[in-house]
Order: C-alpha cells, then sequence, then structure tokens
C-alpha cells in the first residue's frame, strides 16, 4: 500500500500552495443537508480537512480526487450525493433562508 508523502518525511511540494488553494475553492462547493446531526458531521468534516496541516491536506484532495472526484469522502454533501444517486433532489426540502428572517 502506498504511503502519503507526509508519513515519508516530506511534508511540502512546490505545488502544495496551489493544491490547497484549489482544495479551499472545492471546499466552498459542498452543499450540507440532511438532519442537523448529519450536518455536524459534514461540517466537522470540511472543518478538519481546513486544519489539517499542509501535506495532509494535499494528500487528502489528492485522495479524494482520485476516489471518483468527491470533495469529501462519504454522505452529507448534496451534489456528490446526487451524482451518486444517493438522494432525489425532488425529495429535499429547502431550509428557510436566514438572511429573510432579518427582515
Amino acid at each position: 500500500m502506498p504511503c502519503s508523502r507526509a508519513q515519508h518525511g516530506n511534508p511540502w511540494h512546490p505545488f502544495d500552495k496551489e493544491i490547497l488553494r484549489l482544495a479551499a475553492e472545492l471546499n466552498r462547493t459542498v452543499v450540507v443537508y440532511g438532519s442537523p446531526e448529519a450536518q455536524a458531521v459534514t461540517r466537522g468534516k470540511l472543518t478538519a480537512a481546513e486544519a489539517a496541516p499542509a501535506a495532509v491536506a494535499a494528500d487528502r484532495v489528492t485522495y479524494n480526487l482520485s476516489s471518483g472526484g468527491r470533495v469529501i469522502q462519504g454522505r452529507g454533501d448534496l451534489v456528490s450525493d446526487a451524482k451518486d444517486g444517493v438522494v432525489d433532489l425532488a425529495q429535499v426540502t429547502r431550509p428557510p433562508c436566514p438572511w429573510r428572517c432579518a427582515r
């Protein structure tokens, strides 16, 4: 089984900065949905990804994109789950928009 660069003591690569920038952009495309508990799990995945050291984050992005093009693993991203046929978009209810409540 191949090991990550971080495990081999090579924590930084010249392309990592660009990979991390693109990873942050991809993370912003995640549409969190489901029960409050499921949403908390998905947000936890995104928070952990943002807090990861650079080499780990770069390895994570590389793995996710090479394993089906997902931004996060598991369930919780409405875009990926709809693409994979896990959820029917017609069955997803839209939560009220918080900015409208403030008016």
